[in-house]
């Protein structure tokens, strides 16, 4: 899709933002660039070229977001940052990508990175089992068994490790019974123990994975399944972390709206929340506007289920919705309180931010006291956080 030159100016400016001071700002300018799609990758070379460290940062969150095969080269990329931090936040990032591309820079870092990277790369090569890459295993193993490695890092692996299926498991824990480090027998007897007394899970899946997607998102959308029975099916459906899943959790929002003339209008945003209470858990904010839209919606249907899927997101742009909703209906109080403060957690929200004093003042006054208390600071330390606020 070609960008036309006032989307391509409204691009630069956001990535621009990136390299705010203010976190709500940076929050802002990557909520909105997720809205605008993959079409803004082609401008993100360019601003990484000059980004400072804080920008860097902001465009992994960007990158993670949007979760596009094309992000795939700019995460591997910044793996490679001179700055610890960034790369280190690439390799966490880059745990969102099964492709056998990402298990080998992964492997690289396992190999001969700093100690806290190679640490972040065994749990971010765990992550990618989890999603299906075979792999993704084989360098775990390695550094498990290599004697002459770092005993720290040695059980980071096998704490990475811990994860796969117990028939992989099963055979590495017994051989490494006899190891030279008391520390990683002591472990992995503790995990085998922990092998023998997992019972099955009541839950299970297809076999086929695009049969598992298509079953366990019937399910969860589906208005003959009660509501007690809920976890349960996003559980099944949330474990899977297949790289189609976000995708075609979207899409099954899609459907739900073009399908609203042959349902009610309560039934198919209950089917929605329950959708974004998948997107939640699996941390996606590909649905973000569509999230906002709905806690705005009067009649609110399903309100509790935005909400806690609100909660999980922490987004700064649904403090307006929500503080609306906490203005508006006193009965909602507790889940509006609960999710107004793990957005105001994460943003490290306060009275003067901005997304706090543009509010209405019945909504500012709604959710004011639901913020966390400051202690008292000198007159220059409020001013400076102030600045940084604004």
């Amino acid at each position: 899709m070609p960008i036309l030159p006032s989307a391509g100016r409204r691009i630069q400016d956001l990535l621009g933002r990136l390299e705010s001071a203010a976190a709500a700002e940076r929050d802002s300018a990557v909520a909105q660039l997720t809205l605008l799609g993959p079409r803004t990758l082609s401008n993100v070379p360019g601003f990484l070229s000059r980004a400072s460290r804080t920008g860097r940062l902001g465009a992994l969150d960007l990158l993670e977001r949007l979760g596009a095969p094309a992000s795939l080269p700019l995460v591997l990329g910044l793996i490679r940052d001179g700055q610890e931090e960034v790369a280190r936040r690439a390799i966490e990032v880059a745990a969102a990508f099964p492709d056998p591309r990402t298990a080998e820079a992964l492997t690289t870092v396992l190999a001969s990175g700093a100690p806290a990277l190679r640490a972040a790369a065994a749990a971010s090569l765990s992550r990618l089992h989890g999603l299906g890459l075979v792999e993704a295993v084989d360098p775990l193993l390695r550094l498990l068994f290599s004697v002459d490695e770092d005993e720290s890092l040695r059980l980071a692996a096998l704490e990475a490790l811990s994860a796969i299926e117990p028939r992989t498991l099963r055979p590495a824990l017994r051989r490494l019974a006899g190891d030279e480090s008391p520390a990683l027998v002591r472990a992995a007897a503790d995990l085998l123990a922990r092998l023998g007394n997992v019972k099955a899970p009541t839950v299970t899946a297809p076999s086929h994975p695009h049969a598992s997607l298509a079953t366990w998102l019937g399910r969860l959308t589906s208005s003959r399944t009660h509501a007690a029975d809920v976890p349960k099916v996003l559980a099944a459906l949330v474990a899977q972390r297949s790289a189609a899943l976000v995708p075609h959790l979207r899409q099954r929002l899609e459907e739900l709206g073009r399908d609203a003339a042959d349902a009610t209008a309560e039934s198919v945003a209950r089917a929605k929340a329950r959708v974004h209470l998948a997107l939640a858990a699996l941390d996606s904010r590909i649905a973000l506007h569509d999230l906002r839209d709905m806690l705005k919606a009067r009649p609110l249907y399903a309100a509790k289920d935005l909400l806690t899927a609100a909660e999980q997101v922490g987004d700064a742009s649904l403090v307006a919705a929500i503080a609306a909703i906490a203005a508006d209906d006193p009965g909602l109080a507790e889940p509006t309180a609960t999710a107004f403060r793990a957005i105001a957690l994460r943003g490290r929200l306060r009275r003067t931010s901005r997304v706090i004093r543009a509010l209405r003042p019945e909504h500012r006054a709604a959710v004011e006291s639901l913020l966390p208390r400051q202690r008292p600071a000198s007159p220059g330390a409020s001013r400076a956080r102030d600045r940084r606020s604004s």
